[in-house]
C-alpha cells in the first residue's frame, strides 16, 4: 500500500491530513492542531527565539534560557537535532545574520532563521497554547 493514500481524519467539518506529511516529523510523535503540527516545548522556544533575527546556535541557546525563566536550558546535541528536525519539515532555514557581524575566530558561526511556514506555525502554536491557558484559569476558578 502507498503511504500517500492513507489519511488520518482529524475531526468532523476539517479534511483528511495525509500520513505522509506526518512521516515528515523524522518518527517523533506528531499532534496535528488546525493542519499544522503542534510542537513540544523546546521546539516553540526555538521558534520563538529565532522569530525576533537570525541566530546562531549558543545565541539560540541562551534566548531559550532567557525566555523560559531558566526552565529550558538545551545541550548542543539535543538542540541541533531540533534545529534539524524543524529545518527538515520546512520551518526553520540557514540563512545569514540580518546585521553585519564580526567573524569569529573559530569555525564560521551558521545563522538559522524562521521561514514563513515556520512563523505561521509559531502563530498557530502561540494561539493554541493561550486557548489552552484560558481553558486551565477558567477551571481552576471553578475549582476553587
Amino acid at each position: 500500500m502507498n503511504t500517500s493514500e492513507i489519511s488520518i481524519t482529524r475531526s468532523p467539518g476539517y479534511s483528511p491530513i495525509p500520513l505522509a506529511s506526518l512521516l515528515r516529523c523524522n518518527y517523533s510523535l506528531c499532534i496535528v492542531v488546525e493542519g499544522v503540527v503542534a510542537t513540544n516545548p523546546l521546539e516553540y522556544h526555538v521558534l520563538l527565539a529565532l522569530s525576533a533575527e537570525p541566530l546562531y546556535g549558543y545565541a539560540i541557546k541562551e534566548a531559550i534560557a532567557a525566555d523560559s525563566g531558566g526552565a529550558q536550558t538545551p545541550r548542543a546535541g539535543t538542540l541541533y537535532r531540533v534545529i534539524a528536525r524543524l529545518m527538515s519539515v520546512g520551518w526553520v532555514r540557514e540563512t545569514r545574520p540580518e546585521a553585519v557581524v564580526d567573524p569569529h575566530p573559530g569555525l564560521a558561526r551558521r545563522y538559522y532563521g524562521l521561514t514563513a511556514t515556520g512563523r505561521e506555525a509559531l502563530s498557530t502554536e502561540a494561539r493554541r497554547l493561550k486557548s489552552a491557558a484560558a481553558l486551565a484559569q477558567r477551571r481552576l476558578r471553578i475549582a476553587r
